[in-house]
């Protein structure tokens, strides 16, 4: 479904990072559509490892042309529906160059991807990302940046973070909020587990004083065995 489409828009040069667990079948899915339609529409794909209980999970693309970077942030996965007809949020991020005011975050983005890099990395995918830079001033002297956070005119800041050994995610939301009181937290999440660990884990790290979460409780295990303790100020 969306390889064609980035084909007929002249893009050529297509890198895919895809969980470990998921690869062969989606090797295998790939092969059938390529012997059922018989066009090969041809991408580099990268297997990602985690520990023996994470999923590489991460929803980003980088679009890197010769004069224009485009960056998105979001919740579909690379399939029909997180692409279509599933409600997903996305946030895009678009820069011409260094003094873009959007800038840091596409080279925060383009640092990610290069971190995902490793010494199993075939020579060829590493070619192909030399070619982003090779044939784009404007990727060229983004990556240049120290900066990977933007504040805008509405006094908003933006950061662009992921998982890194280390380095989890709550530990650098904390770190960005520091010792700020947070009013409310709404959280958008269609995915709970059962105990509601990650869910607790927010309101122990942030201590909001009123949490809203938007889910669909139709479709999805909701936090049935939180401690009520916690559910005083919590919103479904």
């Amino acid at each position: 479904f969306y390889l064609p489409r980035l084909r007929q828009i002249g893009i050529s040069n297509v890198v895919v990072f895809i969980d470990a667990g998921q690869y062969q079948e989606a090797a295998e899915e790939y092969n059938r559509q390529i012997a059922s339609s018989g066009i090969e529409v041809g991408f580099s794909p990268i297997q990602q490892f985690c520990s023996s209980t994470g999923v590489f999970h991460s929803k980003v693309s980088l679009f890197v042309g010769p004069k224009k970077c485009l960056a998105l942030i979001g919740s579909g996965n690379l399939t029909y529906g997180g692409l279509s007809y599933n409600d997903e949020v996305w946030n895009a991020f678009c820069a011409d160059g260094p003094d873009s005011l959007e800038a840091p975050i596409v080279n925060a983005v383009w640092q990610y991807l290069n971190g995902l890099l490793s010494h199993d990395t075939p020579q060829l995918i590493r070619m192909q990302f030399s070619w982003m830079l090779e044939y784009s001033d404007c990727l060229t002297n983004i990556s240049k940046l120290d900066s990977i956070s933007i504040s805008d005119q509405d006094s908003e800041d933006f950061y662009f973070i992921a998982n890194r050994k280390g380095l989890p995610i709550l530990d650098q939301l904390k770190a960005i909020i520091q010792d700020e009181e947070v009013a409310k937290l709404s959280i958008v999440s269609p995915f709970f587990d059962r105990s509601g660990t990650g869910l607790c884990n927010i309101i122990d790290k942030f201590r909001p004083k009123k949490i809203i979460c938007y889910t669909d409780k139709t479709t999805v295990v909701m936090p049935i065995e939180i401690s009520p303790s916690y559910l005083a100020n919590i919103s479904f």
